[in-house]
């Protein structure tokens, strides 16, 4: 794996006992502790690992251990004597793919393990037996782990990660076994062309793992610098039963749905964010992806549409309306959208809403095209699209609901999504 990480120094290769003559072994350690010219030894494979006790240290000062890399072994040790043996995911091309401090603040190193280029596992000491077990609870990047900066003094790691067309840098902190995140800036860009603007969002958490915006700012896109900041910024969040309506940090609304997080948790471990919608510029890791904000009357302001259920979860799509009332700032539960039980978009050029009944190039299927006739939604049009060849049958209906053929046209598959 050519991969090269200039993190962590690299400590010059000994050569290995129990190994033939010349083979070499690069070793990585903490910098603080590694001397220069420092050797390890790698054990026979024949031979059983001697774990050694926990070494002797004062209170406050952290166990070091350096790291010996073969292949896919990496041999741990502290004091030149053999700790623990990891074995890797992948061949690994030396001592640059292994990342070695302290990440749960218990005053003994761990390791990270690169396994792609920006992605790899954490390996936590286990201080009473010396051993080293694989942790999921830092794999926070779309179910992957990747490496987060350590800060001992707040006890507190970062992780930072460039998503869509954005950034975002999350500040988590140890609750018992997992990681859970204190604060967050989410910097991104709204609108496009001459209408784009970047933003950071700077982010809180409450005890309910609730986000909370405190303030927004506009930022110069060419010189990176703050000209304006909002407070009282109005967004939507998620927590394990609700959707919250926010202003700042007071609550306007709290709709009642429950499991967005662990929906979001699913379908991350499944690998499939990444075909949500919207997720191409989604500059968060969280559930509120799962909140799509759409103008499906056509009054100027947002209504809302949330996804309770996924088929990348393993289940079905599901999904529920609500209409914003600009006069109330409240959203209601929109019975008419609901109806359709589907995924519905807007198209604001045409003033229309539509939905498709079946999405599959190679399946016939239809999508029925509404208009709003005095406050009501009308069927416009059908369009049939032909599962065989590239044929679509178009249908118009009257005021009366009676359907009428009008033509039948062709559509290219390969841009038919």
């Amino acid at each position: 794996m050519n991969i090269k990480h200039f993190i962590i120094p690299i400590i010059s290769a000994a050569l290995l006992s129990g190994c033939s003559e010349g083979a070499k072994i690069s070793v990585s350690s903490a910098a603080e502790t590694t001397a220069a010219g420092e050797t390890a030894t790698e054990t026979d494979t024949a031979k059983p690992i001697v774990t050694i006790a926990s070494p002797k240290r004062k209170k406050d000062e952290t166990v070091h251990f350096t790291a010996g890399v073969r292949g896919s072994r990496v041999t741990v040790l502290c004091g030149g004597s053999a700790v623990s043996v990891i074995e890797a995911d992948v061949q690994l091309s030396g001592a640059e793919d292994v990342v070695i401090r302290d990440f749960n603040f218990d005053s003994y190193d761990d390791l990270f393990i690169y396994d792609d280029v920006f992605t790899g596992a954490y390996w936590l000491c286990v201080p009473d037996t010396m051993e080293f077990t694989r942790s999921d609870a830092m794999a926070l990047a779309d179910g992957k782990a990747v490496l987060m900066d350590t800060d001992s003094s707040s006890r507190t790691l970062t992780m930072k990660r460039n998503v869509g067309y954005g950034s975002c840098e999350t500040v988590y902190r140890w609750q018992d076994d997992v990681l859970v995140p204190v604060s967050r800036i989410d910097e991104y860009t709204k609108g496009y062309g001459d209408d784009a603007e970047r933003l950071a969002d700077v982010c809180e958490f409450d005890e309910k793992g609730r986000r909370i915006i405190t303030e927004r700012r506009h930022i110069n896109p060419r010189t990176g610098a703050c000209f304006r900041t909002e407070t009282d910024v109005l967004y939507l969040c998620t927590t394990d039963s609700s959707v919250d309506y926010m202003k700042g940090r007071e609550l306007i609304q709290s709709i009642d749905v429950t499991g967005l997080p662990q929906l979001y948790d699913r379908i991350k471990q499944n690998g499939k964010v990444r075909y949500l919608p919207y997720s191409n510029t989604n500059y968060s890791d969280g559930a509120e992806i799962l909140l799509i904000e759409e103008d499906y009357d056509f009054d100027g302001c947002n209504d809302l549409r949330i996804q309770t259920d996924s088929v990348l979860a393993g289940g079905s799509d599901e999904y529920v309306y609500y209409r914003y009332d600009d006069e109330k700032d409240r959203y209601t539960e929109w019975q008419e959208l609901n109806a359709f039980g589907c995924q519905i978009s807007a198209n604001p050029e045409t003033q229309t809403i539509q939905y498709y009944d079946r999405y599959s190039l190679d399946e016939d299927h239809n999508c029925y095209i509404f208009i709003w006739d005095k406050g009501k939604l009308r069927l416009k049009e059908r369009e049939f699209y032909h599962g065989v060849g590239n044929d679509c049958d178009i249908y118009e209906y009257d005021e009366d609901g009676n359907e009428h053929y009008v033509l039948t046209g062709q559509y290219i598959k390969d841009d038919f999504r």
